[in-house]
């Protein structure tokens, strides 16, 4: 596969202010819901050049929704989809308004055996703005390998992998 990065997460939550107090005054992050027009469902928190690395969700039930998986181009996203559904896994082409909300030129759905969702992407929309920290933090170092890395529940560890 050609995943680059890990590129953003998905968090649901019953209160979306508990997560911009902890965003932004806690780990320094940026609000940047209204640069990306969120409505009032939706969180979104900048780290570096992207428009957002993290994104909270109004939902009913408190925990994790996503991970999005950046590959290094076009031809890379379609190797990766081939590459997931030719070992059987199910894959859904995300619409041209979720790529346009996750702030990505394509992407695609899937969820893994132990039942944790991903987004597979190519392209990410960069609005070229420099992370404005509301308590003073300079930079996050995320470079090529993005955000870094996710922890994942993997009860099916051999299928997961």
């Amino acid at each position: 596969m050609a995943i680059k990065s890990l590129g953003y997460i998905g968090i649901n939550s019953t209160n979306l202010d508990q997560w911009r107090d902890y965003g932004c005054q806690v780990m320094g992050l940026e609000d940047a819901s209204a640069q990306n027009a969120a409505d009032q469902s939706r969180l979104y928190l900048k780290m570096d050049e992207h428009p957002y690395r993290i994104t909270v969700e109004l939902a009913d039930t408190d925990g994790f929704g996503f991970c999005g998986w950046e590959t290094n181009n076009q031809q890379g996203f379609n190797d990766a989809v081939s590459s997931l559904q030719n070992a059987g896994v199910a894959v859904e082409m995300g619409s041209a308004e979720l790529a346009a909300t996750r702030k990505v030129h394509q992407l695609a759905r899937f969820t893994d055996p132990s039942g944790n969702q991903h987004e597979l992407y190519w392209g990410m929309i960069s609005d070229f703005k420099r992370l404005v920290s509301p308590v003073g933090v300079r930079q996050f170092i995320t470079g090529n390998m993005g955000m870094g890395h996710a922890v994942l529940p993997a009860p099916n560890f051999d299928a997961t992998i």
